[in-house]
Order: structure tokens, then C-alpha cells, then sequence
């Protein structure tokens, strides 16, 4: 599945809102990687990939974010 937003936010500022919400306040929650790169002409990609545990579940589910200026 595959969702496109555009928001009003900086490259940082939209990183940490997504950290925040799917790692704040989870004890499972984690971000197992991040990645930044940005060309000479100023366009700048962050790619992060969190996972979480579910005990309920007996799962690990990841997320895979791709930001982009």
C-alpha cells in the first residue's frame, strides 16, 4: 500500500512528528534506521524504517517513510 501526503512542514519537523507518533509512548516502538541524502541543487530524501512488537499479536511490524523536498 502506498500513500502520498503533502504537508506544510520542513523535512526535520515532518520526521519528528512521525517518529513521535509511532514511536512516542510505545515501549516496542523503534527506529531501526534512518537514511538522509540531498542534491546540489538543494532537494534533500529521508528515509527512516521503524518496527514495533505486538505481544498480542505475537508480530513485529514495520514501517518503511520516504520524506522528500
Amino acid at each position: 500500500m502506498s500513500d502520498t501526503f503533502f504537508v506544510s512542514l520542513s523535512l526535520n519537523e515532518a520526521a519528528g512528528m512521525i517518529q513521535k507518533g509511532v514511536v512516542g509512548g510505545s515501549i516496542t516502538g523503534e527506529l531501526i534506521d534512518n537514511y538522509s541524502i540531498s542534491s546540489p541543487d538543494g532537494c534533500m530524501v529521508k528515509v527512516m524504517v521503524f518496527e514495533k512488537h505486538y505481544y498480542r499479536a505475537g508480530n513485529r511490524l514495520t514501517l518503511t517513510v520516504t520524506l522528500d523536498t
